[in-house]
């Protein structure tokens, strides 16, 4: 009895494992690169120079990041774009858990939307390219936007449109330009 128990509860906990986001993703990362902002002239943003800065993924807790930029690089993270999903991922030096997946969050009726960069927030949003003015996405047809906003350095949000009304005076309207790394 104890040993049919013991085996019913490996099997449940081996079924949570299996179902884990965190398990590793199987995904070339042969195309690396960072994600630098480059500001778009037009809003007179009274907050902190978003010119020049790199995105990364913001620790927001276990498994959780948001897009965010710094001033310098870190050389050991980087972004890819995925063959198969067109999705656009984020990953590091000796990464054991598996790329970290980029969500174009929703909102309704919202001039811009958060972006996840998380392991436990969903799959890839798919349609990333890139084109001459950097990254692009079928999910966010007006680009990018730096906010000084909830986090210590400025946030990176997919802008929805100038239909909202006026953006708020800490943002800027960015290009998000890819900076090629040698393949790994």
């Amino acid at each position: 009895m104890l040993f049919s128990a013991l085996a019913s509860a490996i099997l449940t906990l081996s079924s949570f494992t299996i179902a884990s986001p965190v398990q590793p993703r199987q995904t070339s990362q042969s195309n690396r690169f960072f994600l630098q902002t480059q500001v778009i002239p037009g809003i007179n943003d009274c907050g902190t120079n978003k010119n020049g800065l790199f995105v990364f993924s913001y620790h927001t807790g276990a498994g959780l990041g948001a897009a965010a930029a710094e001033p310098q690089s870190d050389t050991d993270d980087w972004f890819f774009l995925n063959e198969t999903d067109t999705g656009l991922y984020f990953s590091y030096t000796n990464n054991t858990i598996g790329p970290w997946p980029t969500t174009l969050e929703y909102g309704p009726y919202q001039a811009f939307n958060p972006i996840s960069i998380s392991i436990a927030d969903g799959p890839a949003t798919p349609g990333f390219f890139l084109n001459q003015t950097g990254l692009q996405s079928n999910q966010s047809e007006a680009g990018w936007l730096a906010c000084d906003w909830w986090y210590s350095d400025p946030q990176i949000f997919a802008l929805n449109g100038d239909r909202s009304g006026p953006l708020p005076t800490s943002c800027s309207k960015v290009n998000l330009i890819p900076i090629t790394l040698p393949a790994a």
